[in-house]
């Protein structure tokens, strides 16, 4: 009887692990704008759930005088990109023990609120859960 129930526990541990619970989350925050000059924006936030209180950041930003864009991190092992149809995409390397790091990747979707004053910047935030590379 014991051995049994060791094998369902078991089991329950393959599962929990088999759908990313041990990777965590991000709490992911956007705001995104496209003024009338033509320029747009996007600045994103993320605090992930293994590093409580230290938030990760991310700019986007393009410049109708000559096309470019550019992208700023503040941190080198994160990773995030944001799409005008308002999907998140978040690359980060963590540490799930004192010794080991790993990649994980989540992907989600902001319900961006449009800022009625305005009518061309938005803001919104989501969860988005992280699984192994």
């Amino acid at each position: 009887m014991h051995l049994y129930m060791y094998g369902v526990a078991l089991g329950a541990l393959s599962l929990s692990v088999a759908a990313g619970d041990d990777y965590g989350y991000w709490n992911v925050s956007v705001s995104r704008g496209w003024p009338a000059s033509g320029y747009r924006y996007w600045n994103l936030e993320a605090n992930y759930s293994g590093t409580p209180g230290l938030t990760t950041h991310s700019s986007w930003n393009y410049s109708p005088v000559n096309g470019s864009t550019i992208t700023i991190h503040n941190d080198p092992n994160f990773d995030a990109t944001f799409s005008d149809d308002s999907k998140v995409t978040i690359l980060q390397s963590v540490y799930i023990s004192e010794t080991r790091a790993v990649d994980v990747v989540g992907n989600g979707t902001i319900d961006c609120k449009i800022n009625p004053a305005s009518g061309r910047a938005c803001s919104g935030s989501t969860r988005i859960n992280a699984s192994l590379k």
